[in-house]
């Protein structure tokens, strides 16, 4: 008879009829097993253990039943009998192994009870430690998953008194803020950053807050928490801009512009923009062209009559200072003759000054002006490349972008296909 062993496959082919269904020991991994008659796989004919549900060399799976056996020859170590399994005839001779040899522990009894106590504080200072580790992460998690309405109850600080707070401090959480609001449209996390730079006094990062309270982004709305944030930047601003600070002028100018914390008045915020741009301070130049650009109709009004001339005028300054949204507005002017002569290779460098500072939209008019020669050659390549810049930063840009490619890829294999239809008029071969 032949047996296997299940835990190590090993083989032993010239087994005595007398062993089945006792309990032996392997020869090769020294553990116990059953004697059981082996099951031949049908396909390969390999010997697998007895309850082998597939075949341990071809993989196939057992069908109920096996299939006759097959003899191969003795050439493999024989196993032993266990010693409670009763007296069957006695087995080729194998070395003994005693248990006492695995089981009985090394050394004298003093270091081993040593050596126990030593195991059982190790693993009560694991323990210790474990429980320690998830306390302070439970903490943290209380502490960070705290709901954003909660955060109405926050007061400010220092900033409340009436001293300007220049916006170097905290811009960088500010800017954090804004790329959260407007690139990736996460307005939580936006409100996260706003609030760290608004307790440090950065004004933008308090009119902010108080735009997201109004509004409900971010967090639920609350009027009076609005009303708070706007009266506190708007606190701070208006003795700095009396005394003739430029970046609180142009704080304040905004405050009447849209109503933040004041009475909306168009015409009082022009007049902080124009004195703060009347001092050089390039973002309030900007804004006051803004204003000449948009001028006053029956549906808006900016606080000035509407000249192209003026606010191109305006654009200019700021834009030779690097500002870049001034220089993209200038860009689109040049572009459509407002205020200035039509030149599309002028817009294209003002455009390209803009998207050199990762301006979202100068990128994209770059892109088309590169699709369509707009003041440059077409080069759908370069094209491609400013568009694929914009999705990669702008996840609000990416179904205008998307868009765009699609048309470009159009154009391109109309490109391609004329070139073709060109290139089969002049080769004889295709006359």
């Amino acid at each position: 008879m032949k047996t296997i062993c299940p835990h190590c496959n090993q083989e032993y082919p010239e087994t005595p009829d007398e062993y089945l269904g006792k309990t032996c020991e392997c020869a090769a991994c020294h553990k116990d097993f059953v004697v059981e008659k082996v099951r031949f796989c049908r396909r390969c004919g390999t010997a697998n253990a007895a309850k082998a549900a597939m075949c341990s060399l071809c993989r196939s799976r057992f069908d109920e039943g096996s299939s006759p056996s097959l003899r191969l020859p003795p050439s493999l170590p024989a196993f032993k009998l266990k010693k409670n399994a009763g007296s069957p005839p006695p087995a080729p001779a194998v070395a003994p192994r005693p248990q006492e040899e695995v089981r009985k522990p090394s050394g004298p009894p003093e270091k081993r009870k040593k050596r126990g106590i030593w195991d059982l504080v190790s693993v009560l200072l694991c323990i210790v430690g474990l429980c320690i580790y998830h306390a302070n992460k439970a903490d943290k998690w209380k502490k960070t998953s705290s709901p954003p309405a909660k955060q109405a109850d926050h007061q400010p600080g220092k900033y409340e008194k009436n001293t300007f707070v220049s916006s170097n401090v905290g811009q960088a959480d500010f800017e954090k803020g804004e790329r959260f609001y407007y690139d990736e449209t996460n307005h939580q996390e936006a409100v996260r950053w706003y609030r760290k730079a608004a307790d440090q006094g950065h004004i933008e990062a308090q009119l902010a807050l108080g735009q997201c309270y109004r509004s409900g982004f971010g967090v639920e709305k609350d009027e009076n928490e609005a009303i708070r944030w706007f009266s506190n930047a708007v606190e701070q601003c208006r003795q700095a801009a009396d005394q003739g600070n430029a970046e609180a002028q142009l704080f304040l100018g905004k405050c009447y512009m849209e109503g933040w914390g004041v009475k909306e008045d168009k015409k009082e915020a022009v007049r902080w923009y124009r004195k703060a741009a009347d001092q050089g301070f390039a973002r309030a130049q900007y804004e006051l062209g803004f204003c000449y650009n948009i001028g006053e109709n029956q549906y808006y009004g900016y606080g000035v009559k509407k000249d192209d001339k003026e606010a191109a005028r305006w654009y200019r300054k700021a834009a030779d200072q690097g500002y870049a949204k001034a220089q993209y507005a200038l860009g689109k002017f040049y572009a459509g003759g407002f205020g200035v002569e039509k030149d599309n290779r002028e817009a294209v460098r003002w455009y390209r000054k803009a998207a050199d500072q990762e301006h979202a939209e100068a990128e994209l008019a770059l892109g088309d002006c590169y699709t369509y020669g707009w003041g440059v050659p077409k080069d759908y390549e370069e094209a491609y490349r400013w568009y694929r810049k914009v999705a990669s930063r702008n996840d609000r840009f990416f179904s205008v972008v998307a868009d765009r490619i699609d048309k470009l890829n159009a154009r391109q294999i109309d490109q391609m296909t004329k070139k073709l239809e060109e290139s089969q008029k002049n080769n004889i071969f295709y006359r």
